[in-house]
């Protein structure tokens, strides 16, 4: 129980003092890039400070942004943000991204399944340490350039999906322009 309980101190914490970061943008501190969602690996608060002072101007904008809209729809009923970030290769995206996907778990007090991130490939879905949206959303495979219809979802099976995204309050989406009109259309954003 001890443990429990200072595991929930040091998650409101964290919640504050992402919150403080907004008025603070000269905090000093890395995020290990190999950061596994597998493993539960997640970055100390000074490796954390330390990626924020490695960011752009257009990294931080972002960052900031993602953090203020966080910050205004906890608590309330407010339309959710939508966001498409782009750049050309090596500008950074993966990084900005792992950086907001762990801001916003320290917001929602380390709450894992606050975010969920995935990839059309897999090896998009390893670097962003994410999953195949396949596997996220249980979509059917593409056979002969076509997918499959996918039936209605009913039952335990809509229940287990339930449940395994009832905490979600945000889905990261990486390298979306790759992924077919068709899938899109079964994903309900």
């Amino acid at each position: 129980m001890e443990v429990h309980r200072a595991r929930q101190l040091h998650n409101a914490v964290n919640q504050a003092n992402t919150f403080i970061q907004l008025a603070d943008p000269d905090i000093d501190g890395d995020i290990d890039d190999d950061n596994n969602d597998d493993n539960n690996v997640r970055p100390s608060d000074d490796d954390f400070r330390a990626s924020l002072t490695k960011m752009n101007v257009g990294q931080r904008d972002l960052f900031k942004f993602i953090t203020q809209s966080i910050s205004n729809q906890i608590g309330r009923s407010v339309e959710r943000v939508k966001l498409f970030v782009t750049g050309g290769a090596g500008t950074g995206k993966t990084f900005t991204l792992k950086l907001i996907k762990e801001q916003i778990r320290r917001c929602y007090r380390g709450e894992k399944d606050s975010v969920k991130v995935g990839a059309l490939t897999g090896v998009a879905a390893k670097l962003i340490s994410g999953r195949t949206l396949h596997s996220m959303f249980k979509l059917p495979v593409q056979c002969d350039e076509k997918l499959a219809r996918l039936p209605n979802l009913t039952g335990i099976y809509l229940k287990l999906l339930r449940f395994q995204w009832r905490k979600t309050q945000f889905l990261i989406v990486d390298e979306i322009s790759m992924i077919p009109y068709e899938m899109l259309e079964h994903l309900n954003f």
